[in-house]
């Protein structure tokens, strides 16, 4: 199981490791090609983000072969830490 961070435009953390969104769909490709029997992946976004982005990020996910995708939200309450996110950490 994969996760993906959106924090700008045009730059996505595919786990710790920054992506440009111009190589998304190739890193995709190339994690999922090595894991047959896994391609389910979560989507975290920073809340300061057009839906467009995630829509876009999505649409790689599909491109590179995700098969399955989920969108990870924060308890309603706690407020949108993007750095906190992005480290995997709870705000």
């Amino acid at each position: 199981i994969r996760s993906i961070f959106l924090f700008t435009h045009d730059s996505f953390f595919l786990g710790e490791d920054a992506v440009p969104a111009a190589e998304l769909v190739d890193r995709l490709r190339d994690l999922y090609l090595t894991r047959p029997g896994d391609h389910l992946l979560y989507i975290r976004a920073d809340r300061r983000l057009p839906y467009r982005v995630m829509l876009d990020a999505i649409d790689a996910a599909r491109i590179a072969g995700v098969r399955t995708i989920g969108a990870i939200s924060l308890p309603k309450g706690l407020p949108a830490d993007s750095a906190a996110l992005r480290e995997g950490r709870s705000p």
